[in-house]
Formats: structure tokens, sequence, C-alpha cells
């Protein structure tokens, strides 16, 4: 079949179109990280500056520097990984379900829930983001508002396994015969084998 079931889903399907869009070069997979990082760098912008006391702006100012001089941030900018996009939608579902808890606009808790689903497309890690958003509004005492969050960013998420349905066996062939998932690489002496070999 050729398929490949667990992946960055999003995150794959956005670069082919970029190398669709500019031809098959390394800086047309490049382009997809480094507009995911203006991406968040405009969303900390806009979230610091929101909720920063002092007029001057230098609270946005150090947070845009202290990203961009964090090492990995700013080598995962430069590859074509999906880490720097996934931080994009997870900070701006952040950012958007905060200002529904300052305004209770629904739009903005439409659009937190949004952003929370794509994380999830983006990598399966940003499932945590979904759950970070239960946690959130759960605590602040929105807990209606779960109504609309959850069902709208679960059914973004779903979008990921759309594919598995028809192909359950490859899934299970490629979640079963996952080289992480061996038993030699879940051993107890693993992450310290890994450490020796790779420095």
């Amino acid at each position: 079949i050729g398929a490949v079931l667990m992946a960055h889903k999003l995150f794959i399907y956005l670069g082919a179109l970029t190398v669709v869009i500019f031809g098959w070069h390394v800086w047309s997979l490049r382009i997809l990280s480094i507009v995911a990082g203006a991406v968040l760098v405009w969303v900390l912008n806009r979230h610091l500056r929101s909720s920063a006391t002092d007029q001057s702006g230098l609270t946005w100012r150090l947070g845009c520097l202290f990203l961009l001089l964090t090492p990995l941030d700013f080598r995962y900018i430069n590859l074509y990984r999906p880490e720097i996009l996934q931080a994009a939608c997870g900070f701006a579902s952040y950012h958007w379900l905060t200002r529904f808890l300052a305004t209770d606009r629904r739009r903005d808790l439409v659009i937190g829930a949004v952003f929370a689903g794509i994380s999830h497309l983006v990598h399966l890690n940003g499932l945590l983001f979904i759950g970070a958003g239960i946690v959130l509004l759960w605590f602040c005492g929105k807990r209606r508002s779960l109504l609309i969050f959850v069902p709208l960013s679960l059914a973004l998420a779903g979008l990921y396994f759309w594919d598995i349905v028809g192909h359950w066996t490859l899934f299970q062939l490629q979640l079963h015969e996952n080289p992480a998932l061996h038993p030699s690489a879940t051993a107890w002496y693993r992450p310290f084998a890994s450490l020796i070999d790779e420095h």
C-alpha cells in the first residue's frame, strides 16, 4: 500500500504542499518551520502585549528574544520538524482560551478549540493541549464551555485517524513494528546507553 499511518500528518501534508508550490528543495521544506516560527512569535507577541502591564513593550520584546535565543527553538525553526508548528498551535490555543476567560466571548473559545485540535493533527503529542485546555477551563469555573471545547477539539483531532479505519491491519503492523516500542528500546538501561552513544 505504501501508506504511513503513524506520522506527523498535517505537518507532512503541509510539507508536500510547500514542495508542490516551491519545488523540491531543502528550503521548500524549511519554509514551513520558518513560517510556523513566525506565527509562534506573532502569537507570543500578541499574548504578552495583551497581558503585560508595561506600555513600553519591553515584556514582549524580552519574551520573543528569549524564545529566539533558546538553542532548541532556533534549531527547530530551521529544520523540517513538527515541533515549532505544534508549539505555535498549542500556544495559540492557550492564548485564545485565556482571552475567552477574560472576555467570555464564544468566538475566542472556538478559536482555542480549533488550535488545540490542529495541534493534535500536527503531532500526536498535541493531545496534551486538548487536555490542558480542559484543565484550564475546568479549574477556572468555565465548565459549561467544555461542551463546546471538547467536541470541537476532539472532532478535529479525530481527523488524524481517518485513514486508519480503512487500513486497520497496516496500522496494527506499524504500531507493533515501531522501533521505539521494541523491547530493547524500552529496557531500563536504554536512556543511559542512548546518552553514552550520543556523546
